[in-house]
């Protein structure tokens, strides 16, 4: 189980100048600041124009993947996906564990949806640094976690941190302070908006995300052959290079039988390809992984 330090003294009042989204995969930091932060925003309004009004703005503590997209939004963050871009492989998907409300505008061609980070599960073992998902099910949420303000885990009450041997106890962390919303338009033109500052360290999740499973493939598309554990330890290029392991596309990937799992469901998805069953494919991985996504079997994948 992947792990995370304990919260720290909050920030300083004045924020960090911004950085731009030109950079992939940019993190200041791989917590979020613990300082919770009262966000002036009650109510979003309808993005009417779109492009005029709105521009991309990564602020301080936010972490963009490989398409510029923000998995961890964080402070006052703007994101725009224009008519017409390249399809974001993890659009509406973040990071933390959170939960969505969606509903559609009188005008009918705007979807809005809010979405709710849940926060962390922490140990109350000062020494511990496990930070784990909490629960997503409504009813878990409800039977677990609403109805206990100081929620610990009643059922599993023991940490799971260092590899099970904790003595200490879990409880949930709730995030504060923090709003997000996204406007999708019918043309295409998305806006995503964050307020806030989230209180707590990001969790270590369990499964990878659309494009985490997109650069696995791709990965096993290089060396189809290689076992899971080699696939893990990684592999270089020369002396001088350095090694590239599948654990760097996604920390979850570092579980030896969740990789092996995912391996062999893109082994066979590849067997199901037509390219493979003619013959004139055998010695073609896949033409283009990223139309993975169209296909049901990959979806399936994403959902686990």
């Amino acid at each position: 189980m992947a792990r995370a330090k304990k919260l720290q003294d909050p920030l300083p009042a004045a924020n960090p100048a911004a950085t731009s989204n030109e950079s992939n995969n940019q993190s200041t930091s791989p917590l979020a600041p613990s300082a919770a932060a009262s966000t002036t925003v009650d109510r979003w309004e309808v993005p009417t124009g779109m492009s005029k009004d709105y521009s991309t703005f990564i602020n301080h503590d936010s972490e963009v993947n490989s398409q510029g997209y923000p998995l961890f939004p964080n402070r006052s963050t703007v994101w725009v996906h224009p008519v017409n871009s390249p399809k974001i492989q993890n659009f509406k998907k973040f990071r933390f564990v959170h939960t969505d409300n969606h509903e559609t505008k009188k005008c009918q061609q705007w979807k809005l949806i809010r979405v709710t980070c849940l926060g962390v599960l922490l140990c109350d073992c000062e020494e511990c640094n496990y930070a784990g998902p909490p629960p997503t099910s409504r009813d878990k949420i409800m039977k677990e976690l609403l109805s206990c303000p100081n929620f610990c885990l009643h059922k599993n009450p023991t940490c799971q941190g260092s590899a099970g041997r904790c003595p200490g106890n879990v409880y949930w962390h709730k995030c504060t302070g923090t709003k997000i919303c996204f406007d999708i338009h019918t043309s295409g033109w998305a806006l995503l908006r964050h307020q806030g500052l989230h209180n707590h360290p990001w969790p270590a999740l369990k499964k990878p995300n659309p494009l985490a499973l997109v650069e696995l493939a791709s990965e096993i598309k290089k060396n189809p052959k290689a076992s899971a554990l080699e696939l893990k330890i990684g592999s270089t290029t020369g002396p001088d290079q350095p090694i590239n392991s599948v654990v760097d596309i996604h920390d979850s990937l570092g579980n030896s039988d969740w990789l092996h799992y995912y391996q062999r469901q893109i082994l066979a998805l590849y067997r199901e390809l037509p390219e493979t069953k003619g013959g004139n494919g055998g010695n073609k991985f896949l033409n283009d992984i990223f139309q993975w996504d169209e296909l049901s079997v990959f979806n399936h994948l994403v959902n686990l």
